[in-house]
């Protein structure tokens, strides 16, 4: 018997089609409820972490509030991850205040170890190319060159309080990570130890079968950084703290532009990895 499937985000409630269900057999939350419950499914087909997202065919939802689509599966060694963009401003959010993945092995919504990648050009400052939100073909030139250019390093946050650093990926031992931008849609792939270990000092810290706290984090840019001339020192709705959007107001409208400024994603939910691969059916 098929159930109603609801899909809560945090911090306001939200409800996405039923057809998440079959596709990340999400399970029928509590009233009330913020927090999203999903399953990653067993890899079922080879992932090549190379930015495209060629390998995702039918694995990955579309969140039409946040305008992305993201993708889950586990082996018995790894999570993999695959996030989606095709919509400029939400590139541009991304590459100005960067994408981290939260992981908490023991489920919550606690911050124990982050990924950030693609990492914000805010750590990066040698490379602030000014861009803008309008749709030109220049703009999406620099935007592409920009991004490919900064898709070399990873931050590694935690587990420890206040522990982060910078990695080139080759030398972010047992992480795999990709970005590519083909065709005006961003792609980013991730490949992520579930276990510690020697070889893999960097890692979820699960086990098939076993469940964690999984966030997903883009912060909402001010009008600064979204505009031509936009810089660190005018990111105040960015990471540095500060009002949302140019002039504080909620719905993030830059005083004297028309900028629609894409909000926040603040995204958590529970995993549960499968434990063994689908039975062949007959």
């Amino acid at each position: 018997m098929k159930t109603t499937t609801r899909f809560f985000i945090n911090p306001r409630m939200r409800r996405v089609s039923s057809i998440l269900a079959a596709l990340f057999c999400f399970a029928a939350l509590p009233a009330g409820s913020t927090t999203l419950e999903l399953k990653s499914p067993w890899k079922d087909r080879e992932i090549s972490i190379d930015g495209k997202s060629d390998d995702w065919e039918g694995k990955l939802v579309y969140l039409e509030k946040e305008n992305i689509s993201l993708g889950l599966m586990n082996d018995g060694s790894c999570l993999y991850i695959c996030f989606v963009a095709k919509d400029l401003p939400r590139q541009t959010q991304v590459m100005r205040q960067g994408l981290v993945i939260w992981f908490n092995p023991a489920g919550g919504k606690k911050k124990v170890f982050g990924l950030e990648f693609p990492l914000s050009i805010f750590e990066r400052p040698s490379r602030s190319i000014p861009l803008g939100p309008e749709q030109t073909e220049q703009n999406q030139n620099n935007q592409e060159q920009l991004l490919q250019e900064s898709f070399d390093e990873i931050k590694i946050i935690g587990p420890g309080k206040g522990m982060w650093e910078i990695k080139p990926i080759q030398e972010a031992t047992g992480i795999g990570a990709a970005a590519k931008i083909t065709g005006g849609v961003l792609v980013a792939e991730l490949k992520i130890p579930l276990l510690q270990s020697e070889l893999t000092p960097y890692a979820v810290g699960a086990k098939p079968g076993s469940a964690i706290g999984f966030g997903l984090e883009i912060p909402q840019p001010n009008a600064f950084a979204m505009s031509p001339g936009g810089s660190r020192s005018g990111a105040v709705g960015g990471r540095t703290g500060g009002m949302r959007g140019g002039t504080g107001e909620p719905g993030g409208q830059a005083a004297g532009r028309n900028v629609k400024l894409p909000k926040e994603i603040d995204l958590w939910a529970n995993v549960r990895f499968s434990s063994m691969a689908p039975q062949n059916e007959n």
